[in-house]
């Protein structure tokens, strides 16, 4: 075949076309072929030049007898994402500074457990959100292994800051592991091996050294050029689910430790954003308010002996920087509430400096539990005055008394937004009356 067009106008047009984004074959018109050429050569030779301009994934070793190998390139669409998304979630972020000053909150919750809940049901167990919800509310005890590790997942996840400078390397995925599954025995958990999202063939390498890819991967050692932070941490994800090197738990190990990397990156609000939850809505036929240029079957594209993953990563990454402007607008609504109040709170005369800043944290984090030693030491204060401070704001109604073992701990009042207007109110009232 003679390759005279490749510096025609048309095929320059299709290059600069595909620089861009990702093209689909069925969207090879007129406009991109040349007389006397067929779709099928122009496409051959796009796809043979683009191939050459390639990341390839570095598991090709481990790769069994037909399975395609996995290729991307990244055009400007994709750059775009994956800028946006980093920025979003960097140290210091808006999104990083809210979530952190409202550190248990359960807006932010919610997405754990979406996130828990996809992730165990592709590791072979059988939950709900109601029932995933209720044990890391600690509204109950954990009723099925499944809640256990939800719990234990919540718990890593919400700490993973204090990770950081622990090292990407095996002994810290083992603690990982080790602190995902405790409270569990190895009869209590499923073999690895289940079906992941994306590939059928999922292989089973635990022998043959693949914590040592992982491991190579979350320290930038097994792409050249080093790619993009985001785009390692999907190797890393995949590495768990597609090789399955611990003996169970992948998918949930695969989350935690991409978003271990991410974090050691500067990227820490990466880690509420519910990766596998929005495949799975994705792979069921979610457009996502149509940030998805391309459905996941149609993005992912067979090519010969090989798969190229280019339209999938450029419409997954557009999926998750919507969900992370979604994420930004109800936590810019819910500062915007939290702000008024808290401004109430801080220009009233009836409480004090102490109990201002009880009330702070009650409404920034509604699930803290209050200790009188912890108040006393904070404010180098006598119990009785540290008890009074409560025990004033339970008879206002803006916390509630329960106990830990034997001792007393104070929560912020389910209602403690209408208790506070309520006081507020009838303060105004009695000073308009004198």
């Amino acid at each position: 075949m003679s390759l005279g067009f490749l510096s025609s106008p048309e095929f320059q047009l299709l290059l600069s076309a595909t620089a861009r984004r990702p093209m689909l074959k069925s969207e090879l018109d007129r406009r991109f072929v040349p007389d006397g050429y067929t779709a099928d050569e122009i496409w051959e030779a796009l796809t043979a030049i683009r191939r050459g301009q390639a990341f390839y994934g570095p598991i090709v070793e481990f790769t069994p007898e037909g399975v395609r190998k996995n290729w991307h390139t990244v055009p400007a669409t994709l750059q775009y994402s994956l800028r946006q998304i980093a920025r979003k979630t960097q140290r210091g972020s808006f999104l990083d500074l809210l979530i952190s000053e409202r550190a248990g909150c359960r807006f932010v919750t919610q997405y754990y457990i979406e996130e828990a809940v996809a992730n165990l049901k592709h590791d072979g167990f059988e939950t709900d959100y109601e029932s995933v919800r209720a044990a890391i509310f600690g509204e109950r005890a954990c009723m099925t292994f499944a809640e256990r590790l939800a719990v234990n997942f919540h718990s890593i996840m919400r700490d993973l800051p204090a990770y950081e400078e622990l090292p990407f390397d095996e002994s810290v995925i083992m603690r990982l592991y080790q602190d995902l599954t405790e409270g569990l025995s190895d009869e209590d958990l499923p073999a690895p091996g289940t079906v992941s999202l994306l590939d059928q063939h999922v292989v089973s390498a635990r022998d043959n050294g693949v914590l040592d890819i992982i491991v190579a991967t979350g320290n930038d050692l097994n792409t050249e050029p080093v790619q993009d932070p985001i785009m390692v941490s999907m190797l890393v994800n995949c590495h768990f689910w597609r090789l399955s090197p611990l003996p169970s738990c992948n998918n949930l190990m695969g989350c935690i430790a991409s978003r271990f990397y991410l974090l050691k990156k500067g990227l820490p609000a990466f880690r509420f954003l519910p990766k596998t939850k929005i495949l799975e809505d994705w792979s069921m036929g979610s457009s996502f308010s149509g940030s998805a240029r391309y459905s996941l079957r149609e993005s992912i594209v067979a090519d010969g002996a090989a798969t190229d993953w280019t339209a999938y990563y450029d419409s997954f990454m557009s999926i998750m920087l919507h969900m992370l402007q979604l994420m930004e607008e109800s936590l810019a609504n819910l500062k915007e509430s939290d702000d008024l109040i808290l401004a109430r709170i801080a220009a009233s005369d009836g409480f004090n400096h102490r109990q201002k800043t009880l009330l702070k944290r009650a409404v920034l984090a509604p699930e803290t539990e209050f200790a009188i030693s912890e108040h006393r030491a904070a404010h180098g204060i006598a119990y009785s005055t540290a008890r009074t401070d409560f025990e004033d704001l339970v008879a206002r109604g803006l916390l509630v008394r329960t106990t830990r073992a034997t001792a007393n701990v104070y929560l912020s009042a389910p209602d403690l937004r209408v208790s506070f207007a309520r006081l507020i109110e009838r303060s105004a009232s009695e000073k308009a009356a004198l």
